[in-house]
């Protein structure tokens, strides 16, 4: 999601991700668990607010 405020001068983004990489290259699930990484399915959010 993203737009824009205070005619134009204020902008915004959000968002929510999910992958299927777990930090280390492009390990599934099944191999970061076998290589001892902490690998929970949550989501990662991001934001950002501009003026």
């Amino acid at each position: 999601m993203w737009g824009n405020a205070a005619e134009g001068k204020l902008g915004y983004s959000f968002g929510a991700f999910e992958g299927h990489t777990f930090g280390i290259g492009s390990l599934t699930q099944n191999q970061a668990k076998a290589a001892g990484v902490n690998a929970k399915d949550n989501l990662m959010y991001a934001g950002r607010v501009q003026y």
